[in-house]
Parts: C-alpha cells; sequence; structure tokens
C-alpha cells in the first residue's frame, strides 16, 4: 500500500474511539499509514483536512436539518477536496428521506413493499384506489419507527391525504363551492397528527402497502461490498412495528439469499455502509427501508459477521464493532485507488441481481 494519510473526525458519539483504535494497530504495522483525529466541527474543518488523502467520519446525525449539514460536507469533501471519504456521498445523500431511497429501488429494481410518493393531491387521491387496507403511512424523515403509522380505513387515509395537502385540497373546494368554503376547508383540514406526517414546508404523503403475518423484521448491516452483519427484530408488544423495539434476536438463521442479495445492493450502488430492514411475504423478502445510521452496540452483540469470499458467504465467528470492519473495508478501498485501478472499487461492479425467492 502507498502512503494514506487518514484522518477520523471527532464525534459526540464516540464511534472515533473505537476507529482511532483499529486504526492505530494498522498503523505500528505499516509505516505507510498515519491517523489523526481532527475537529471537523470547527470552523477551519477545511483547512484541518488538507494535508490528509482519506478521511473517516461517523457523525451522530439524526433529523432533516442536521443530516443536511452532514450531507453538505461529504459533498465538499468528496467533490471540492477530492479526497476518499467514508461514507461517500452515494451513501448518504437518502439519508433521512424514506422518499429519495424510494425513488432508489424503483429505478434499481430492489423488491420492495408497493409504496407511493407523491406531492400532488389528486394524484394521492387516485393512487389511495389502487390500495386495499391497511397501508402504512410514513413520515420521509425518522428513524426508531417514529412517524410510522398503521392506517385501517379508506376514510382515515383520505382524511391524512386531505390534512396534508389542505391548501391543495382547499383550492380545490374553492373552485367547486367558492372561496369562502375553500377558506374554511383550509382552517379545518390542518391537525398536529398531519403535520408531523407532512412535514412544515413541502406538502408530500408516502405510504406503503401492509405486509402482514410478520412477527418482526429482518435487520442486514452491510460494510462495502463484502461485509455484513444480520440479527431480527421483534415487533413491540401489540404493535406492527420492530424498529427501535429493543427486542433483538440473534439465534434464529438468516437466510443466506438474504445477505447476499443485500451485500449486492451496496455493490452496484456504491454504498459503503448501508443497514436493510426486510420483511417477509412468504419465502420471499422484500426490502422496506435502509439507512446509513444504525447503532453500533446492537451491531458488536452479533455471534460474529458474514464475509462474501468470491460467491461464497463465510461466517466469522466472535464479536466484532462495526468501525472494526469499516476500516478493514477503508483499507480495501484505499488500497484500489492508490493501486490505481479504475474506478473506487476494487471489485467489479455488476447489475443488481434479482432475488430467486429462496430463503436458503
Amino acid at each position: 500500500m502507498k502512503n494514506a494519510r487518514i484522518a477520523v473526525c471527532k464525534n459526540v458519539n464516540g464511534w472515533h474511539e473505537r476507529f482511532m483504535d483499529s486504526l492505530s494497530a494498522l498503523v505500528t504495522e505499516n509505516s505507510n499509514l498515519t491517523c489523526h483525529l481532527v475537529n471537523i466541527d470547527a470552523d477551519n474543518w477545511i483547512a484541518q483536512l488538507a494535508d490528509f488523502d482519506v478521511v473517516i467520519w461517523k457523525p451522530n446525525h439524526m433529523g432533516i436539518e442536521s443530516a443536511s449539514y452532514f450531507k453538505e460536507k461529504i459533498y465538499i469533501i468528496e467533490k471540492y477536496l477530492g479526497k476518499t471519504v467514508i461514507p461517500n456521498f452515494n451513501t448518504v445523500w437518502h439519508f433521512e428521506s424514506k422518499v429519495a431511497q424510494k425513488y432508489l429501488m424503483e429505478i434499481f429494481g430492489i423488491p420492495t413493499p408497493r409504496s407511493v410518493a407523491t406531492f400532488d393531491y389528486q394524484d394521492a387521491l387516485k393512487r389511495l384506489q389502487e390500495f386495499s387496507m391497511p397501508v402504512v403511512f410514513k413520515k420521509s424523515t425518522g428513524a426508531a419507527s417514529t412517524n410510522v403509522k398503521l392506517i385501517r380505513s379508506y376514510d382515515i387515509a383520505l382524511s391524512i391525504i386531505k390534512n396534508i395537502f389542505c391548501k391543495q385540497a382547499a383550492n380545490q373546494v374553492k373552485k367547486e363551492k367558492g372561496r369562502f368554503l375553500g377558506l374554511i376547508s383550509m382552517i379545518n383540514l390542518r391537525s398536529w397528527f398531519d403535520r408531523q406526517l407532512s412535514g412544515p414546508n413541502q406538502p408530500v404523503v408516502y405510504w406503503q402497502e401492509f405486509m402482514p403475518n410478520n412477527p418482526g423484521d429482518l435487520r442486514i448491516t452491510v460494510i462495502g461490498n463484502r461485509f455484513a452483519f444480520g440479527f431480527w427484530r421483534k415487533n413491540r408488544p401489540n404493535d406492527f412495528r420492530a424498529s427501535g423495539s429493543g427486542r433483538i434476536d440473534y439465534d434464529t438463521p438468516i437466510p443466506v439469499s438474504a445477505i447476499k442479495y443485500c451485500i449486492s445492493i451496496n455493490d452496484r450502488l456504491d454504498f459503503d455502509s448501508m443497514a436493510y430492514d426486510l420483511l417477509f411475504a412468504g419465502d420471499e423478502f422484500k426490502v422496506v427501508e435502509m439507512s446509513y445510521g444504525y447503532v453500533d452496540s446492537a451491531i458488536y452483540r452479533a455471534p460474529g459477521y458474514y464475509e462474501l469470499v468470491g460467491d461464497v458467504l463465510v461466517f466469522r465467528a466472535g464479536n466484532y464493532w462495526p468501525q472494526e470492519i469499516w476500516i478493514k473495508w477503508g483499507l480495501q478501498r484505499i488500497e484500489a485507488i492508490t493501486a490505481g485501478i479504475p474506478g473506487e472499487l476494487a471489485a467489479v461492479q455488476h447489475s443488481l441481481p434479482q432475488p430467486d425467492g429462496s430463503c436458503s
């Protein structure tokens, strides 16, 4: 490996400490590597990064505003400073946007519950008629099952859509019944619940078909295009949601086909790290959501990780922090780049395969 100067960015959640622990041992063995902590939250963060080739950063950013600052810096580091940054922009640009993720899944043919994301009132009414109840309404942002509601009644779903698009709905009433009734409708249609679903500025409605008979979901966390962790999450009591329940099952076997498929998504879309939530319809799995952000302690408690070696999935037993695997993957990426291999990844990119429907 050629010389590589690595900047590890400090953060409040402590991820940088485990990054530094993993790197420090490697630096001792490899004189071509150097690593230092930097404060990327400071005003002079651009100057701080000037002498580094690689930037590794896992902030504790949640929420649409803080995530937007994070994405902006990742873009600057990659696009204008010309540095390798982990995670790269492909990984983070759709973070905190289920709507953006829906676009990716549609374009790349990723199996997912039938979903609707529309900014148009009339279109939302039309799409709703194509669904059977219940459906799952979601806000585009949020984690741990926040802003996720199971709607069992068509009338309630219709009311939510009208409330989210209150101005468009009022304009429609105004055209049909006059200006006064339109204004009254706009006032009456606003509610706290629907403001939470739509957000304060741009009205958008997002929902997915409900997938019954799932006592939980499967969380597969992929790092690079080779490594993956997996565990099951049980639903909350008397609830259909598993995300954020804390009821983790590390013992139930995980379908090899699901792990391989999630790794293939990372490979095709050039993600450095991504957690996928899967539900099942019989033997077939569907990707409900994906997220760059996840809790490292849940990964550490897993009994090991999977590594794709050629076409074979090999299980590596033991407890590993995801930061260790990030570093393992990061060094592979760095080596590929410094060796002059075309593209950022050493692996050849393939078209995204379709699941074979098997859970073997």
